[in-house]
């Protein structure tokens, strides 16, 4: 039986929400100085991995990206009376804007 091949299907505007967002946690790690490495060693994931989520990867897990969050002070959800952790992350680039809240 030959091996399926997965391919990722999404619309132009979901992939550029995908990759403003993986420069958007580049950035913030480039203000706070943390190289890959540190970030790789914080946050227990390998280099490829960490790559992936600055690239806008869809393959990766939102709790991948929820980590890296936590690593670089994205986190929000800190002092929230949920009982599940939320996301509060905004991106804008050009007129496209990106929010991200997860119950």
């Amino acid at each position: 039986m030959p091996k399926e091949i997965y391919t990722e299907y999404c619309f132009p505007k979901q992939r550029k929400a995908r990759l403003c967002f993986g420069e958007y946690l580049l950035l913030a790690m480039k203000r706070r100085e943390i190289t890959k490495q540190m970030m790789c060693n914080r946050t227990g994931f390998n280099n490829k991995t960490v790559n992936k989520v600055f690239a806008g990867g869809p393959g990766v897990a939102i709790g991948t990206y929820i980590k890296v969050m936590a690593v670089l002070g994205k986190w929000c959800a800190m002092n929230s009376p949920l009982p599940l952790a939320s996301i509060c992350s905004q991106v804008k680039h050009g007129n496209l804007t990106l929010s991200i809240i997860l119950f």
